[in-house]
């Protein structure tokens, strides 16, 4: 027993016309779907000629045996007229297309006809004196050129003359007055139109009841090439702030034709957007010219992102209108910096910097942030800690928070060098709305740094084999002095750090 669901050919029309999106598999699954109707439209096609060539071979054989029956009963006496004529061979064997019943595998006359085929030739002498029966021999019965046998003709000599065919025909008046008759006839359906009932994009250069003649012009050039358009807006956004929200809006659709047309709705292709049936302003699903029917549109978010898709809009026309939706959810704005420098500290040291975060956005936002080479994480939960987030050598914190329209929070970042150079790493700013912003955390390891500018007196030479220190850049020296007595001097001294 089949349990799959069956798909009708309406089904795969619409699964074709609606094709479209970023699901791979459902694509290559219509395609397939595609290639399988073609498949067997092709092979319904070749069933009904198949059968439609065997019923025309019966009727013409049946046609041709009656036909040789009917002569073989005038040679029988009137004496005998009652009984009836033995049945004559078939035909049906020269009626039909052995080799194309052969090509799709189906039983032919030659299979259960053994006897071998009479080769008949043509009489010698003028064309003139062939009988009827040589004559039926070189009529071709069908249009794939088969040819009576001749073994199924009669070979009776004399036969009645017939009518001449020109006494049937009618008179040259006669045949003058009926042609007059057709002609009236004919003149009834060629009147004039009224040039209003033609499109506005013919070419007889219809008019339309309610466009301007330039806005026509404009249609008839391609800038507009649609029958029904929106009346309000070219792109219907739909704003919102909380997921699994159900939010409706109306699409109103505008006959600008002046001819009664009929929409064909193609739905949206995400989950998000959907839209049901239609109010028309009459009955059958037709809109009048300058009438207008309407679909509401329903959209549901499952995330707080950005969401786009279509309607598209078919009617009696060759060019489809196309009807954009979006959702959007105005973001928050954070006036958190890009970069966020913590200046220099020593090797060694532990430096605090606090940065200012505000928003100045219209709506409520969840933030998240981690080191950017995690991306993404298996679960939120795995990353979001209370203490700071750590990325030698630095740390950063509040890793989770959330900031409503105007709130403010302080994010502090620690640095704790280790080498004497310049570092920066890379974190990434996460909010609920699946945006994602890189922050780039700089800092400036350094040394202590001093220079001597001048001493008082100013700097001594070391004599000849004083000892010294032998790494001392500088060296200063104090005079000779009693004991208990004191000498001062002045150092002046630069940083040549940032810290």
């Amino acid at each position: 027993m089949y349990t799959s669901e069956f798909i009708s050919a309406n089904t795969v029309e619409n699964m074709i016309k609606s094709r479209g999106g970023d699901n791979s598999h459902h694509e290559q699954f219509v395609k397939e779907l595609q290639k399988v109707h073609k498949e067997y439209n092709g092979r319904l096609t070749e069933a009904d000629m198949l059968e439609r060539h065997i019923i025309q071979a019966r009727a013409r054989a049946a046609a041709e045996e009656e036909r040789i029956v009917n002569l073989c009963q005038m040679e029988v006496p009137e004496n005998y007229s009652h009984i009836k004529m033995p049945p004559v061979r078939s035909t049906f064997r020269w009626c039909v297309d052995s080799k194309l019943l052969k090509d799709h595998n189906l039983i032919c006359p030659e299979d259960y006809i053994m006897d071998p085929e009479i080769i008949s030739r043509a009489p010698k002498g003028k064309l003139s004196n062939l009988n009827e029966c040589e004559r039926i021999h070189r009529k071709p019965v069908s249009e794939s050129g088969f040819f009576l046998f001749p073994h199924a003709c009669c070979q009776k000599k004399d036969r009645p003359s017939q009518k001449s065919a020109w006494k049937n025909d009618m008179s040259r008046p006669q045949r003058q007055k009926d042609r007059a008759y057709l002609q009236r006839l004919e003149d009834r359906h060629n009147f004039l139109k009224n040039p209003r009932f033609f499109p506005p994009n013919s070419l007889c250069g219809g008019k339309s009841l309610i466009l301007p003649q330039k806005k026509v012009q404009r249609m008839i050039a391609g800038r507009k090439r649609t029958t029904a358009r929106n009346a309000s807006q070219d792109v219907y956004m739909l704003p919102y702030f909380l997921t699994f929200l159900s939010l409706q809006m109306t699409v109103e659709l505008q006959n600008m034709t002046s001819t009664s047309q009929c929409l064909r709705i193609i739905p949206p292709a995400t989950d998000a957007f959907s839209i049901g049936l239609g109010h028309f302003p009459g009955e059958g699903g037709l809109v009048a010219p300058g009438m207008s029917c309407y679909y509401v549109v329903q959209f549901i978010p499952e995330y707080l992102s950005d969401y786009k898709d279509y309607i598209l809009v078919e009617s009696q026309t060759t060019y489809p209108l196309l009807v954009p939706l979006e959702g959007r959810r105005p973001p928050p704005i954070l006036t958190l910096p890009h970069i966020l420098d913590c200046g220099p500290c020593l090797v060694g040291g532990v430096k605090f910097t606090e940065f200012l975060c505000k928003n100045e956005g219209s709506s409520i936002g969840k933030f998240c942030i981690m080191p950017k080479h995690i991306w993404p994480p298996p679960h939120f939960r795995a990353v979001a800690t209370l203490g700071y987030v750590e990325q030698e050598p630095f740390g950063i914190r509040p890793a989770v928070f959330e900031l409503a329209p105007g709130q403010s929070t302080l994010i502090e970042v620690v640095f704790m060098p280790t080498v004497p150079e310049v570092v920066s790493v890379k974190y990434i700013l996460i909010c609920d709305n699946c945006q994602i912003n890189d922050l780039t955390v700089t800092g400036l390891g350094q040394l202590i740094a001093l220079k001597l500018l001048s001493v008082t007196g100013g700097e001594s030479s070391p004599m000849p084999g004083e000892l010294v220190d032998v790494t001392a850049k500088h060296l200063v020296r104090f005079g000779s002095l009693n004991p208990k007595s004191k000498a001062e001097k002045t150092l002046v001294l630069r940083n040549l750090t940032y810290v």
